[in-house]
């Protein structure tokens, strides 16, 4: 499932709160939540201490439709698994001690590459080796669960430029599927795949300045995308103050 937000902004006001009692508060933080990326599908290990600073850490975690969430309060540590097709922006809702905060969370598809191979005979062995895995020849074999012939391994790769090879019973070979080839220092080649971005164009989010008033403060901001699909709406943004989310309505 794809989150309404995705790659639209995000914007996060803080502001200090100077009070002497709110100041040093068991239960009041001090910093600012930096956003956490993530992997669909792919669970990841955060250390609370490098979230946030407090002196005890008494944490709950709400419930999230789309990221499992596992706290050790022993170990201090949470261990976050979205699920595997949600992207976007979201929100992880959690009290420390009665305060309520939230910290944001980017998640990202990592593309997953199918490299095919006919050998022409059943082989002994084959995998496909290259920068992806060090170039380790048993890292990736390569299987013909369906019989026809061809050889297949499905990598998750990040968008970048990779050179691989085929090993085939100990003998190294270039795809002769793609034309793509660059020469290497053992006088044969490689070949080359280059995996582009899901999401290509550039976002950029422009601090324009605030007014400070007696009892409310405005804070202005200025959005620019190069292929914007939609309009922007209030749904589209989300701000926090003081690491807690502000109400679209505000």
């Amino acid at each position: 499932m794809r989150d309404l937000r995705t790659g639209l902004l995000l914007c996060v006001v803080y502001v200090w709160v100077a009070g002497p009692a709110a100041a040093w508060c068991q239960d009041t933080m001090t910093d600012l939540l930096q956003p956490v990326t993530l992997v669909a599908g792919e669970a990841d290990t955060l250390r609370v201490e490098d979230l946030f600073y407090a002196e005890t850490y008494p944490l709950r975690f709400a419930p999230h439709p789309h990221i499992r969430v596992r706290y050790n309060a022993a170990s201090r540590q949470v261990i976050l698994t979205p699920q595997a097709h949600f992207e976007g922006l979201t929100l992880l809702g959690f009290n420390l001690g009665t305060a309520r905060y939230h910290l944001p969370v980017f998640c990202r598809i990592r593309q997953r590459h199918t490299f095919r191979f006919r050998p022409g005979r059943r082989p002994q062995s084959l995998a496909v080796m290259g920068s992806f895995n060090n170039w380790n020849r048993h890292a990736n074999p390569m299987k013909d669960p369906d019989g026809d012939g061809v050889y297949e391994a499905t990598l998750p790769l990040d968008p970048g430029r990779y050179e691989y090879k085929f090993v085939l019973n100990g003998r190294e070979f270039a795809d002769p599927a793609n034309p793509d080839s660059v020469s290497n220092p053992f006088g044969s080649y490689n070949s080359v795949l280059t995996l582009r971005p899901r999401h290509r164009d550039k976002m950029f989010l422009h601090v324009m300045g605030f007014d400070a008033g007696n009892k409310e403060s405005r804070f202005y901001f200025r959005f620019q995308r190069e292929h914007p699909p939609a309009p922007i709406t209030r749904q589209n943004v989300v701000a926090l103050l003081d690491n807690r989310a502000v109400p679209p309505q505000s």
